[in-house]
């Protein structure tokens, strides 16, 4: 089953009133951070489907074994998506994303 077709039956599932549903697509990168050290970086790009405005189709981001995290706007496309996230804060001070982890 597609993505789309699985965002459809969702949608279709009576008494969970989703609106806002997102395939994810997690990619795990291997980096130079910018003092020389590799930093592993889990990358998102996530698809809101061909109903959602197409301006707003397209979200990236990225966070850091360390917990630094870098984000953008939204895109028309997954190209401009990632041209837009503000990869300079992989190499700033992590931010407390408290609980929240991709690392374990």
């Amino acid at each position: 089953m597609s993505p789309d077709a699985i965002r459809a039956s969702l949608q279709k599932q009576h008494g969970l009133k989703m609106d806002e549903i997102y395939h994810v697509m997690t990619l795990r990168c291997h980096r130079q951070a910018a003092n020389g050290d590799s930093q592993m970086v889990i990358v998102e790009v996530l698809d809101a489907g061909p109903d959602f405005p197409a301006d707003l189709r397209y979200h990236c981001s990225a966070v850091t074994e360390e917990g630094h995290f870098a984000t953008g706007n939204p895109g028309r496309t997954i190209d401009e998506a990632l041209a837009i996230v503000h990869w300079n804060k992989l190499d700033q001070p992590p931010e407390d994303r408290g609980a929240w982890t991709y690392f374990r």
